[in-house]
């Protein structure tokens, strides 16, 4: 099928550098590792670029097997690093927030005012999740090279957040969740192999579940008003 030959390529790759992690971890330097870091953000781009460009446009890459990686690529990485610098940023936000308030009036953080602290976690990436679900429309849009940004993105969102928090955040914590309950311990390499290729293949169903999201958000009632005429 067009999905299974045309990510063929970044999905081998994808589960090839996952498991060299799980195996050499601590066999690898810092600068190995970063390296490894980079590879897999660029395979994962275009690894979505192509979901997205399948779903939305029905387009397979043009160099069939071996996809390039071209500045559509490259920009849609530019677009992970900064959606995910704007989570880590409010959960650091909403965490470091409350501890300041704690210690001004109380002149400091006292041991049970930590364990207290410490259960912001959850709310506090919940809120922070929902900042990247608003901004996530800016991935399909980059992997069909639309002009946009994250206010577009922002405005597009509005009223789907939550929504689009289960599309992004919640279905993604499931299935890793239950592919979880499959590993165990001194797992055979197929095994871990077969179970990372797995993991990794379903991120084409996520993928999708937000091209699929992107096209009914973004689609110009004006324009189906006039295909039906």
């Amino acid at each position: 099928s067009k999905f299974s030959r045309s990510l063929a390529v970044p999905l081998f790759c994808l589960v090839a550098i996952t498991v060299s992690w799980y195996y050499g971890e601590r066999f690898l330097s810092k600068e190995i590792e970063w390296a490894l870091y980079f590879l897999y953000l660029v395979f994962w781009s275009v690894f979505a670029v192509i979901c997205h460009r399948i779903v939305l446009l029905d387009s397979a890459p043009a160099t069939g097997w071996i996809p390039r990686c071209t500045w559509r690529e490259a920009k849609f990485l530019g677009w992970i690093v900064i959606v995910w610098s704007v989570y880590a940023v409010a959960f650091l936000t909403m965490m470091a927030l409350p501890a300041l308030v704690l210690a001004n009036i109380s002149g400091g953080i006292k041991f049970d005012q930590v364990e207290w602290l410490s259960a912001l976690k959850i709310p506090a990436s919940i809120l922070a999740f929902y900042l990247v679900a608003r901004l996530c429309l800016i991935f399909p849009a980059a992997a069909l090279e639309k002009k946009a940004n994250l206010q577009w993105a922002w405005e597009q969102s509005r009223n789907n957040g939550w929504r689009l928090a289960v599309v992004v955040g919640a279905l993604p914590f499931v299935i890793s969740r239950l592919l979880d309950f499959l590993y165990r311990e001194n797992a055979t390499v197929f095994e871990c192999i077969s179970l990372t290729f797995l993991g990794t293949a379903i991120f084409a169903v996520e993928i999708a579940a937000l091209s699929i999201s992107y096209r009914e958000l973004t689609r110009d009632p004006q324009e189906e008003e006039i295909g039906k005429n």
